[in-house]
């Protein structure tokens, strides 16, 4: 759903079980008028975790701002958190004043501001 910010389908992709199954994560978002473009980025970090998260999102049906929406998966083109970053470190989500619209990498498990990982 469009009214789905970064923070709130991460949180409930993490309350469906995948808190410890990624390492990077985006949503695109529209800046002017605060809404996402429909989709998202979720680098998994094993193949099994890929598969439980298309088995648990696949026709899902969204809890918060719900809708008729359901959920689809697919492989990225872009596969790997050092594909990703090297992907976003000249992109202008990545150095802007709103971090929050920036991509979430955690290393080892801790959350880390991209910016910071790239540096």
């Amino acid at each position: 759903p469009s009214k789905y910010t970064q923070e709130i389908l991460l949180a409930e992709v993490e309350d469906m079980g995948f808190i410890d199954s990624y390492d990077f994560f985006y949503i695109p978002m529209d800046f002017k008028n605060h809404l996402n473009l429909g989709y998202a980025f979720i680098n998994f970090l094993t193949v099994d975790d890929r598969i439980l998260f298309e088995q648990a999102f696949l026709n899902y049906s969204f809890q918060k701002h719900g809708g008729r929406k359901l959920g689809l998966v697919s492989t990225a083109h872009i596969q790997g958190l050092t594909a990703n970053l090297l992907h976003f470190c000249n992109r202008a989500v990545t150095w802007s004043r709103r971090g929050h619209f920036g991509p979430v990498v955690k290393i080892e498990g801790q959350r880390r501001d991209l910016r910071d990982v790239l540096v």
